[in-house]
């Protein structure tokens, strides 16, 4: 039977003791890989939230909230667009 290969990077929300969990848990059915350390170009989503998204200075929570949601519904977000059928 075929497994879902994951990549991730270092992040710790990639590395947290739930996530171990989980990939252990559904270990015949995900196979997972870490990128390596300080390589963000080898993540597209990275080069794409740089180019989009990141490196912007906000005044607060909200107008980053508000200009995330605004980028990542518009249609000049395509890589983010692919990840839509996650989204409620």
């Amino acid at each position: 039977h075929r497994k879902l290969l994951l990549f991730f990077d270092r992040a710790p929300w990639h590395t947290s003791e739930n996530v171990g969990r989980f990939l252990l848990r559904n270990q015949k059915s995900i196979r997972f890989e870490f990128l390596p350390e300080k390589s963000p170009e080898l993540s597209p989503i990275e080069i794409e939230w740089r180019k989009r998204i990141g490196n912007r200075y906000y005044k607060d929570k909200d107008e980053m909230r508000n200009y995330l949601q605004t980028r990542i519904q518009s249609d000049d977000c395509p890589v983010i667009k692919l990840f839509d059928y996650l989204l409620p």
